[in-house]
């Protein structure tokens, strides 16, 4: 699979994405994970696409970040992914982290 990935096989990248994503037949390295489905997602995978949403979402490997989230998201979904439009509806909106930030500012007093 290294080598197909390595060739620019959009599939193979992906794949080695997600088994360095989930760790599975090599160590978990969200890092790497991430290099491999930026390569496939650009390559107009939309697996890649989804799983990038989802790591920009929860913060693996790269700073959290819900608008990069929703871009990968939103860039599968176009492309005729269903799991990443089941997960633009369960994003934060822009409004839900406005308040949440204006209620951390508060918390402390500023």
């Amino acid at each position: 699979m290294q080598k197909a990935a390595d060739a620019g096989d959009a599939i193979a990248m992906n794949s080695l994405g997600y088994l360095y994503e989930k760790g599975l037949g090599v160590a978990q390295d969200y890092a790497q994970a991430h290099q491999w489905l930026q390569k496939a997602a650009e390559a107009g995978n939309y697996h890649a696409m989804e799983h990038l949403g989802y790591l920009c979402e929860k913060g693996l490997g790269v700073a959290q970040d819900y608008a990069q989230a929703r871009q990968w998201y939103q860039k599968a979904a176009d492309a005729g992914n269903p799991q990443a439009k089941q997960a633009l509806l369960r994003l934060p909106s822009n409004f839900t982290q406005a308040k949440q930030h204006i209620f951390a500012l508060g918390a402390f007093g500023i």
